[in-house]
């Protein structure tokens, strides 16, 4: 990518009060300090995604659960176009940093601004003026297409009016200040989890009080990050002139996010697919298509929050990464990457145990009973075998990211998505009861499990290859 504008003096790298030294502090004290307030903050963050998946479960049954996991690859698909711009900006912030230019990262944050609004003005109208026939055509019906209807209209009037806010923490963390991201996540969370509690228990709200927890959870995090990107210490300042758009700067951010946006935007179309497999294969089952799809979107919320530690050090390794990289210091970056892969690999095996220990309790919790409760904790154990090797995957594909190789980390995750998990999803069903006995319903788990091992094997070849991860 070249070094994306002027170059300033060594001296002036970064703000003189920055909160950490990305080029010179030993690498596992380096990763510790970024690593622990972004899990701190994804924790508390996805904790508000299960508790809240738990509290429809509870005060709903199947049926409120269910109409989230219809919605919810639609919030995805908004999410993944906002965060492009997000992840993409951060990446060129921390390659401009790294190289020295300070001023050019604040023209950078200015463009993503203004990006961003225009993504969750358009998209937020668009996807209101259809939610009718995209509901349907994710197969939603009855009670379920109701309940569904109502959280995805509310939610994405959210993020008509906050979207713009999603990601921008991502800023402070790739300016030097971990910390500050993780205020930003705890204030966020710690409101939707309050709200929540408050619409849906105590007051009865029923799905439309999830929906509102979740849009006014993101105006407080809103708040909480504009106050902190204006404070004195950070190495660039925002100005009116930023905001001016730069066609071809936002067409960097827009590269270099589109691997972001690829992860989301396909896991939304798979979950499309995922779900269309669920509701009918469990429709021959005792359990019955929409406690199926519940118990799919049970798993995905606990798995969301079961990746935290991979996902957090992952995230905090991509501005070290891109700060090393852009400061040509090929020695730090492979430090950095070995470091992660191993502190992450440790933490998803630790995580793995502790939820094989009792898999049937956990998704209790969530309101299922009998039959349904059992199939549940079988899925969930199918769901996690892969789990201790993810982390080759997770590092992989933010690496590349993290040092502007935007090309292979569209690949992979294309593959991931689209080479891998959907034949194997859609194959399963068909071949797997022939040759196991399996049901067609179990199938569809067995083919995520395989879709993860064979991704991670191909993300394990490019990191392998990589000529700034070999030694000289």
């Amino acid at each position: 990518m070249g070094r994306l504008g002027r170059r300033e003096s060594a001296s002036g790298r970064m703000a003189p009060r920055a909160a950490v030294r990305m080029g010179s502090d030993p690498v596992g004290r380096l990763l510790a300090r970024f690593a622990v307030p972004v899990v701190a903050g994804l924790l508390v963050s996805r904790f508000y995604i299960l508790v809240d998946g738990m509290f429809v479960g509870q005060a709903l049954g199947s049926a409120g659960v269910a109409a989230t996991a219809i919605a919810m690859p639609f919030v995805t698909l908004l999410n993944a176009l906002v965060m492009l711009i997000g992840d993409g900006g951060t990446a060129v912030v921390a390659l401009r940093l790294g190289a020295g230019e300070r001023q050019g990262a604040a023209s950078v944050l200015g463009n993503a601004l203004v990006m961003r609004l225009i993504l969750a003005v358009v998209l937020g109208a668009t996807v209101l003026w259809w939610a009718d026939p995209l509901l349907g055509l994710a197969g939603a019906s009855g009670a379920v297409l109701g309940q569904a209807k109502t959280y995805l209209v509310v939610t994405v009037f959210g993020t008509f009016a906050l979207g713009f806010s999603l990601g921008i923490d991502t800023f402070l963390r790739a300016a030097g200040f971990p910390n500050r991201t993780l205020l930003v996540q705890v204030a966020g969370a710690l409101a939707n989890i309050g709200l929540d509690y408050a619409f849906v228990v105590a007051w009865g709200w029923g799905i439309a009080g999830a929906a509102w927890a979740t849009v006014l959870g993101q105006g407080v995090s809103l708040v909480v990050t504009l106050a902190l990107l204006f404070k004195r210490d950070m190495p660039f300042r925002l100005r009116v002139r930023d905001l001016r758009p730069d066609a071809p700067l936002m067409g960097c951010i827009a590269l270099l996010g589109m691997p972001s946006f690829i992860v989301r935007g396909s896991d939304a179309a798979l979950n499309l697919v995922m779900n269309a497999l669920i509701v009918g294969y469990g429709a021959a089952t005792a359990i019955g298509g929409d406690d199926a799809l519940a118990v799919s979107g049970a798993i995905n919320r606990v798995l969301q929050f079961a990746l935290v530690p991979a996902i957090g050090i992952a995230v905090a390794a991509r501005p070290l990464v891109g700060f090393n990289y852009g400061a040509g210091n090929r020695v730090r970056v492979r430090a950095i990457v070995r470091v992660a892969l191993a502190s992450g690999a440790a933490c998803l095996t630790a995580v793995w145990l502790l939820v094989e220990t009792d898999p049937a309790l956990l998704m209790g919790l969530f309101g299922f009973h009998g039959e349904t409760a059992a199939f549940a904790a079988w899925a969930l154990r199918v769901s996690l075998l892969a789990m201790p090797i993810l982390m080759v995957r997770i590092t992989g594909t933010n690496y590349f990211q993290a040092i502007g190789g935007a090309n292979k980390a569209i690949l992979l995750t294309f593959c991931q998505q689209v080479v891998f998990l959907l034949p194997f999803i859609v194959a399963a069903p068909l071949v797997l009861p022939q040759l196991t006995g399996a049901t067609p319903l179990e199938s569809v788990f067995w083919g995520m499990l395989a879709s993860d091992v064979a991704s991670t094997a191909l993300v394990a070849v490019f990191l392998l290859r990589d000529p700034a991860l070999r030694r000289a």
